[in-house]
């Protein structure tokens, strides 16, 4: 849903609904200073917060858009809960997939480029060298330690690229697979990196949609991974990629310290989590699960493409 608070040039004043009311005493501060900012940068600004609506507390995600006008500043808040989008306008959505589609077609030319223009002409120089290197040395040249040197530069260099390249584009095509082999090798670098146990189960007949979408989708569960070991402090993480009779989800599920009490902290990540399901048509959730730990969960309709 989306309101409009009126606002007079460079200062807020009275709005049409009484929004610091509404607002929890803790997310004030961080509202006001986002209108000033929003006021005086001229850029939308999103902030997580809590708002008693309709008799009861809802956490919500809103966006501080400023539009000029002859006498003044309209605020367009839009808000959206953490299940979903059901409540933020739909040009931003709309807005959103566009910035986000366009951010990971760039991405994904730029990935392409490391990998197959900067990584072929590291593989010929490796090559080139390492021949010039087998010449020296049946000439019985000391520059052959040079060219030899010169070899493992160009091999060491290739690795470099083909970790950029990964990093850029962690699902490399739209084989419904290839998600469930950049999720697994997410778990095992993530064990490692964090000394926990993190496992990876993945329905068969998963299929996110594409490269594109799958992208999405496991930048959003790479960001809830990482969330869960860093704040959660757990021994365990469990990545499930399920497929149920009309949907599929994405959860991400850990033993630790589970979520704190009150509005999330600032800093998690989630705001991104959100962006992207959103870009998926999905639904987001999180929250404590009964036997400790906490568990997010992306959802969307099986049928049709997920970013429709």
């Amino acid at each position: 849903m989306a309101h409009l608070l009126r606002l007079d040039r460079g200062a807020p004043g009275n709005a049409r609904f009484d929004w610091l009311q509404a607002l929890s005493p803790e997310d004030r501060p961080a509202w006001q200073a986002a209108i000033d900012t929003a006021l005086r940068s001229g850029r939308p600004q999103w902030l997580e917060c809590t708002m008693q609506l309709q008799g009861s507390d809802c956490q919500l995600l809103a966006q501080i858009a400023p539009h000029a006008g002859d006498d003044g500043f309209d605020l367009a808040v839009c808000l959206t809960s953490p299940e979903g989008e059901t409540g933020l306008a739909q040009q931003t959505v709309l807005q959103m997939r566009e910035l986000l589609a366009l951010a990971e077609a760039e991405k994904w030319h730029f990935g392409q480029a490391v990998h197959d223009e900067l990584g072929q002409r590291l593989s010929g120089m490796a090559y080139f060298a390492k021949a010039l290197q087998r010449k020296l040395q049946k000439a019985e040249r000391p520059e052959s330690e040079d060219a030899g040197w010169l070899t493992d530069l160009a091999n060491e260099s290739m690795s470099v690229a083909r970790g950029l390249a990964r990093g850029l584009l962690p699902v490399g095509s739209d084989d419904p697979g290839a998600l469930g082999a950049a999720l697994a090798e997410l778990c095992e670098k993530t064990g490692k990196s964090f000394a926990v146990e993190c496992h990876l189960s993945v329905d068969p007949g998963f299929d996110a949609g594409g490269a594109a979408q799958a992208s999405q989708l496991y930048h959003a569960v790479q960001e809830l991974v990482n969330n869960a070991v860093k704040h959660g402090l757990p021994r365990q993480v469990r990545v499930r990629l399920q497929v149920l009779d009309d949907r599929q989800r994405a959860t991400v599920e850990d033993d630790g310290s589970g979520l704190p009490a009150g509005p999330l902290r600032r800093g998690m990540g989630l705001s991104g989590v959100r962006s992207r399901a959103a870009y998926l048509g999905a639904q987001f959730s999180i929250a404590n699960q009964q036997q400790g730990g906490a568990q997010a969960c992306i959802e969307w309709p099986r049928a049709g493409d997920p970013s429709t």
